[in-house]
């Protein structure tokens, strides 16, 4: 991960984002997000399809992701903001995430 640099030049918008030592990130046409864990190499959460509303002149797909201390922000296509809310984060107990949309 070190050496791989995904960003484009002028490019605002992420598709992924790192956080304690978690990598946040989208599947921009499958409308979903996923978190791996760097340290373990392990995907830790894939979310289901974002419900998204489909416009008969255009494909929606997810186009930036941004993450607060326990929010994830989406925004799609149709410049609709989609907020998950972190409600547990557990390693050590064998939890999981939950997210609420």
């Amino acid at each position: 991960f070190e050496k791989y640099n995904i960003k484009k030049a002028n490019d605002t918008a992420e598709d992924f984002v790192v956080q304690d030592n978690l990598l946040y990130f989208y599947l921009a046409e499958q409308l979903k997000f996923g978190i791996l864990d760097i340290n373990t190499k392990e995907i830790i959460y894939i979310s289901e399809p974002i419900a998204v509303v489909e416009r008969d002149d255009s494909f929606t797909q997810l186009k930036d992701l941004k993450v607060s201390e326990n929010k994830v922000y989406i925004l799609d296509s149709n410049n609709t903001l989609h907020i998950f809310e972190r409600e547990k984060l557990n390693f050590e107990l064998g939890g999981i995430l939950n997210f609420e949309f």
